[in-house]
């Protein structure tokens, strides 16, 4: 019997199908509670893993939370918060009195766009992800777009938020030392009157160099936020949480120090561009994590007093003062033994607020690749990088500093999910291409040993 030629195999149906299985899995849609592969911007986003947050969502995704913002405002039309936000209003020359708080809290600066995103950006394959993503968010613009504010208009504006049911205050506001002698009696009134409502209140440490730091002194009901860096460890423009800091916590704020995937992503607003993001770093990154976890809590009925003690009783031990707990920790927080929530004792109305109104800026990241000079006041002093600028008696700005802009496409992600779902098809291709070569140089083989 003579030699016949080998018969050519040709492609199993079932290997193609393989194959377009995996690169559709690839390409289609996400696991929504798979960070890793609903999120283009999940990579860059370490402080969602340094604080265990996908592992808590298997128990809560914050739903039902309300959680309230005052800062510089939202950027209402940014893709991934318009639907997150519940209700807003402005309280800026409100001296202190809720009732006058009215308007649109439209974000000019930035700030407040970032914050609101690290609480709640939803899983929905635009971006970024929130620490509580199915959370609500109550906006209150009370700081204008250079980050200056009255402390009676965040005082009015917690008043408005308590209005609205709140359930988590985030204040991402100057050195707590500087508001508690800046904000008189209107701002501790409300941060009083918001914890006794049953609210929980997160407000930052505040920033500082190592020349100017020191114990921080806030002895009041909320939770005091410093900042850790990419590797856990405390970041360099965050003080120790010493001093009277009735209750202390450290969460992901970043390095701060120019590298941009060492800082927190985040949704921002720039003034003519849409759904925009951007890296930063400072204690105002810190504290909306903590406010996330706070209203992952909420949602399974665990609020008032009874979650700020399951924060503190479930943080992370981390060396960050003597009166700081630890590292926020959302997933031993989320499922760990879970405590009744104690009814809330009734808030005694608003007194008269304080005659002279002080400004209170928020705690802006603590630096950026590259500092912009300040030039909105004459001869203006600048207490370390991202401080506040002394721009006369009762007021108080903050230094311009630059961040890092991501380029953005219509709709919101779009380049994002292009390149991704591009690199993923690539990588798809090559691994096909590379499999036939290799049935092909076996072929050759064959075929030279006949």
């Amino acid at each position: 019997m003579g030699l016949r030629p080998r018969r050519r195999r040709r492609p199993s149906p079932a290997l193609a199908a393989s194959v377009l299985a995996a690169a559709a899995a690839i390409l289609g849609a996400a696991p929504a509670g798979a960070l890793a592969n609903a999120e283009p911007f999940a990579g860059s986003q370490w402080g969602l893993r340094q604080i265990g947050a996908e592992r808590a969502w298997d128990l809560s995704r914050g739903r039902g939370a309300r959680v309230g913002i005052i800062d510089t405002g939202v950027d209402l039309g940014h893709a991934e918060l318009a639907g997150r936000v519940v209700a807003s209003t402005r309280c800026i020359g409100t001296g202190g009195v809720a009732a006058r708080c009215a308007g649109s809290a439209q974000d000019d600066g930035g700030h407040g766009t970032h914050v609101a995103g690290i609480v709640a950006a939803p899983l929905n394959r635009s971006g970024m992800a929130g620490v509580a993503p199915d959370a609500s968010l109550l906006v209150v613009k009370a700081l204008d777009a250079g980050g200056s504010g009255e402390a009676a208009d965040v005082a009015a504006g917690i008043d408005w938020l308590l209005g609205q049911g709140v359930h988590v205050v985030n204040l991402s506001l100057s050195e707590t030392s500087t508001l508690r002698r800046a904000g008189g009696a209107a701002l501790e009134a409300s941060i009083e009157r918001a914890s006794r409502a049953g609210a929980v209140v997160v407000m930052a440490a505040g920033n500082s160099t190592e020349t100017t730091r020191a114990g921080v002194a806030f002895d009041m009901p909320a939770i005091v936020v410093g900042a850790t860096d990419r590797n856990g460890r405390m970041a360099p423009y965050s003080r120790p949480l010493d001093g009277r800091v009735r209750w202390g916590l450290v969460a992901p704020g970043g390095s701060g120090e120019g590298a941009v995937e060492g800082d927190v992503i985040s949704t921002y607003w720039f003034a003519g561009r849409r759904n925009s993001y951007a890296w930063s770093a400072g204690t105002s990154m810190a504290t909306p994590h903590v406010a996330g976890v706070a209203a992952l809590l909420a949602a399974r009925g665990v609020r008032g007093q009874a979650a700020v003690d399951q924060l503190l009783g479930t943080a992370s031990a981390k060396s960050c003062g003597t009166g700081c707990r630890g590292l926020v920790d959302a997933a031993a927080a989320v499922g760990g033994p879970l405590r009744p929530q104690q009814p809330a004792a009734p808030a005694p109305p608003p007194s008269e607020p304080a005659r002279a109104a002080t400004a209170v800026p928020p705690a802006v990241p603590a630096a950026r690749p590259v500092p912009v000079p300040v030039t909105s006041a004459p001869n203006p002093s600048v207490v370390g990088p991202g401080g506040a600028v002394d721009l006369g008696p009762g007021r108080v700005a903050l230094a311009p500093v630059e961040v890092v802009e991501l380029p953005v496409d219509e709709p919101p992600g779009r380049s994002n999910l292009v390149a991704w779902s591009l690199a993923a098809a690539g990588a798809a291709l090559l691994t096909v291409t590379a499999a036939t070569a290799l049935v092909s140089w076996r072929r050759l083989r064959a075929a030279a040993r006949w």
